[in-house]
């Protein structure tokens, strides 16, 4: 079960990955274009403690899911 700051954090980070999806299966948009894009998203204020601690966890699975082989484009088959 998600924590309140998780729950507040996806609701950012998983809209703005499901509106560029296309860009980044394209290859438009790499990992550290969507690192700033998200960075940018950022929430909850400072940049400090627990929040910003789940916010960086948050964004690192969803961009370790978004650029994973099950998302990519297989051009080859």
């Amino acid at each position: 079960m998600a924590t309140t700051w998780e729950r507040k954090a996806l609701n950012v980070i998983n809209p703005t990955i499901a509106y560029l999806r296309r860009d980044i299966e394209s290859g438009r948009i790499g990992e550290a274009e969507l690192r700033r894009i998200l960075s940018r998203k950022y929430p909850f204020g400072e940049r400090a403690q627990h929040p910003y601690s789940v916010w960086r966890r948050c964004v690192n699975n969803a961009i370790a899911d978004a650029f994973s082989d099950e998302h990519q484009l297989d051009l080859f088959a």
